[in-house]
Order: C-alpha cells, then sequence, then structure tokens
C-alpha cells in the first residue's frame, strides 16, 4: 500500500449553510503558517463549515482507494477550552460524503496541535476512485461547537490536509513459477 503524504488545501472557504458564526480568514487554513482561520463562539454557539478543497492529489490510474486521512491542526488558546468538534467529514464533488469523524468528547488544545481523522484503511463509510480524489471538490469540511456555560471561545485552524492511502493497478507482483526441466 502506497500513501501520499499529508498534502494541504488549495483553497479554503467558510460555508454558511450551517451554524451561527462564520469563520474569519478561511484561507489561513492553506499553509502552517502560525495564521490561523478563526471563529469568535458565544455560548452554546457553534461555527459554520470551514471547507478545504483543491488539495491537488495525483492518485496513479486505476489505483483502489485504501484510506483517507484528515489532519487538522486546531486550537482554542484557553486551557479547559470546552470546544468541541461538531462535523469532521470529507466532500467529494464539493458535497459531504460518508461518516462524520468529528471527535465530539474532547475539548480541541490550548495551543495548536495535530488531530488525525480516519485512518490507513478507513474509507470513511463510502467509496472512492482516483478522480474523486483528484477533483477539486475534494476536501474536508469542519465544524465546531462552544459548549462552556459561561464563556466566550475562538476555535482556530491554522492548516488541513490529507493524505490517500491506496494500491496501485494490478496489486503485488506474483511470483512466477519456473518451468525449467518440465517437459520433455
Amino acid at each position: 500500500m502506497a500513501n501520499t503524504g499529508f498534502i494541504a488545501a488549495g483553497s479554503g472557504a467558510n460555508d454558511a449553510s450551517l451554524g451561527d458564526v462564520a469563520w474569519s480568514n478561511p484561507t489561513a487554513i492553506l499553509t502552517d503558517n502560525g495564521s490561523r482561520a478563526t471563529s469568535a463562539l458565544a455560548v452554546g454557539q457553534s461555527t459554520q463549515h470551514l471547507d478545504s478543497s483543491s488539495h491537488g492529489i495525483a492518485i496513479p490510474a486505476g489505483a483502489t482507494i485504501d484510506g483517507i486521512v484528515v489532519r487538522i491542526q486546531k486550537q482554542t488558546g484557553v486551557a479547559s477550552s470546552t470546544v468541541k468538534d461538531v462535523t469532521v467529514q470529507l466532500l467529494k464533488a464539493g458535497v459531504a460524503t460518508g461518516d462524520n469523524k468529528a471527535d465530539t468528547s474532547t475539548d480541541w488544545p490550548n495551543g495548536d496541535v495535530d488531530v488525525d481523522h480516519g485512518g490507513a484503511a478507513d474509507l470513511w463509510g463510502t467509496t472512492w476512485t482516483e478522480s474523486d480524489i483528484e477533483d477539486s471538490g475534494f476536501g474536508v469540511r469542519v465544524r465546531a461547537v462552544n459548549n462552556h456555560g459561561s464563556s466566550s471561545r475562538t476555535p482556530k485552524v491554522d492548516i488541513v490536509s490529507i493524505d490517500v492511502y491506496y494500491t496501485e493497478a494490478g496489486g503485488a507482483a506474483s511470483p512466477q513459477r519456473s518451468l525449467l526441466g518440465v517437459g520433455t
């Protein structure tokens, strides 16, 4: 099994179709440089969707997709933040598809931490082709909520990247049997 390595998005955008507060600076998720997409949440509010796309991932022709890992570098800058995932979902042609891999029980960290979702053998509850992965609409959708009882919180995302695991067409080579000495 081969993999692409983590590849950052080429595009970051806020999607206002759900949630309370828009993400500011959504294009900050393109590079790991300390500049962050942020969403200032009052008590009980959730972010709108933060969408990554145009990852520019290349998969060999005819390869079988085995699994997908999403890495999100996130933080709140506050200990005991009470900010939690609502949505971590893949986008297929720009549409949220498959399993939601949000960790709804763990607070976002105080400082920048790379948090992985999915796995080398995890297809997120759907099927994928090389063209799905190479499509500019392939990406990640992130949404968070402030569950603190009395204080505002600001979730922050520095970079979103994707690593795709695949098996090339034909798989592993089969051992060849020798026919030497056989026959007449």
